[in-house]
């Protein structure tokens, strides 16, 4: 549904049209699975390495095995080569898969290509994120430090997100509940760590991501 049209300025004065899409119709994503904790996610990153499949773990990776907050999930962004042996595997233990996420770990499943509205990350950079991954925490696979830094930015920003990061806009907006995590103050640590000069808005923040490509 066409909510509006809008038209903002940047810094140097340059007007850019804006088109705000309201999605009409909430669905179940096909890419969440769940994994028992019986198995744990230590063996899963394992097996992940074992079967020497390609894939990074986006975000969020520096506890693993464990997970980086209470009730919260592992994501994945996987080679469209290895996607269905990764979802295979995981399905394989459904039998063991309760109602409840006490004895569960949800899986946020991506490949390149599967997507069910904004695509996790620019297909032509998620290979080059794969391709350039280095080894993490319990034998995980993730991002180099610019990666982890464009890819935490585009998920904050662009992948259904937006406000409810809390992160300040010049436009009006609020989160309608409080943000999951500090996505600001995350963004502002790795590009402190990295030497880069961010900005604190949201569109400081996309302008950057449009100069860096």
């Amino acid at each position: 549904k066409l909510s509006g049209i809008f038209l903002i300025k940047d810094k140097a004065n340059k007007t850019t049209c804006w088109i705000l899409i309201k999605r009409t119709k909430k669905t179940n994503p096909i890419n969440r699975l769940l994994l028992p904790k019986s198995v744990g996610v230590g063996a899963f990153l394992a097996w992940l390495k074992e079967e020497k499949r390609n894939y990074v773990v986006p975000r969020f990776y520096e506890k693993l095995p464990e997970l980086h907050r209470e009730g919260g999930d592992l994501d994945l962004l996987v080679a469209d080569e290895h996607a269905d042996k990764v979802v295979d595997h995981i399905r394989s233990f459904s039998d063991q898969v309760t109602e409840t996420l006490v004895e569960s770990v949800p899986i946020g499943m991506h490949s390149i290509s599967m997507t069910s509205g904004v695509p996790y990350f620019p297909p032509q950079l998620a290979l080059t994120v794969i391709d350039n991954a280095i080894d993490g925490p319990a034998g995980s696979r993730i991002p180099t430090a610019i990666d982890d830094f464009h890819m935490f930015i585009y998920h904050a920003l662009y992948h259904s997100k937006g406000y409810s990061t809390g992160i300040p806009s010049k436009n009006p907006g609020k989160p309608e509940n409080p943000p999951e995590n500090d996505y600001g103050g995350i963004i502002q640590k790795k590009a402190k760590k990295l030497g880069i000069k961010i900005g604190k808005t949201m569109e400081d923040m996309d302008e950057y991501m449009s100069l860096v490509g």
